[in-house]
């Protein structure tokens, strides 16, 4: 789960200027906002409850709490590292189990639906006028559950590591950060993505499946490196 202004902007910026090939205009950015509203009007309460929500005839109350009953752990986007630790402990898991790289730190580019393709996607920022329409109250009332979903779903995280044991929470957290930031010094530049900066789609990637679980030779030997298992 990620802030839901954030959410809204990163959605904007990978889809609506890119692919769709709409201008990064305040005027343009907020249209979308205002015109698809399924997509930023409480987008969690709706997307991530099992049952059908309807926004104005569903207890917003009720629906948040089911959500956080009908899943056993939701990670936060701005919380990743201590979110990742938290599951492989609860999980049972080694570090090197949840080791990963970023697909997308600092390259810029994803695929499209045309073929052998890609699009540049520009850094997630919010502009002034970006900044402005979201503290205003109508959009302030389309995220309003949102937020407090997200509010519950940190807190939720929080009692998770305290459950956990801090000091014990804390050191694994600690070991991984130093991992995260080895794996990436020694794997990310000779890791094969999907995306070139040239544009054009790799055929022969050092990835599962898309752009996930990429470079798994170079992170194993990284944990095999901090004997991570």
């Amino acid at each position: 789960m990620r802030e839901p202004s954030e959410r809204a902007i990163s959605q904007l910026l990978h889809f609506h200027v890119p692919i769709e090939h709409q201008p990064s205009t305040d005027e343009s950015l907020v249209s979308r906002i205002r015109n698809e509203t399924g997509m930023f009007s409480d987008y969690y309460l709706s997307r991530l409850s099992s049952n059908r929500c309807q926004r104005k005839k569903n207890d917003p109350v009720q629906r948040a709490n089911e959500i956080l009953q009908q899943y056993d752990f939701i990670a936060i986007m701005e919380r990743m590292d201590e979110s990742i630790v938290a599951l492989s402990m609860l999980l049972k898991l080694p570090l090197a189990d949840v080791l990963y790289l970023t697909a997308k730190d600092k390259r810029g580019y994803d695929d499209t639906d045309k073929k052998d393709l890609c699009e540049y996607i520009e850094p997630a920022f919010i502009s002034d006028g970006l900044r402005t329409f979201s503290q205003t109250k109508e959009y302030q009332d389309m995220v309003r559950w949102d937020s407090l979903l997200y509010q519950a779903a940190n807190k939720s995280l929080d009692l998770t590591i305290e459950a956990l044991g801090r000091e014990k929470f804390a050191r694994n957290l600690s070991i991984f950060r130093q991992a995260q930031e080895e794996a990436t010094t020694r794997c990310i530049l000779f890791t094969r993505f999907p995306c070139s900066e040239n544009r054009t789609l790799n055929k022969d990637i050092d990835c599962l499946w898309k752009d996930s679980e990429c470079g798994l030779d170079c992170l194993d030997q990284v944990s095999n490196d901090l004997d991570l298992w």
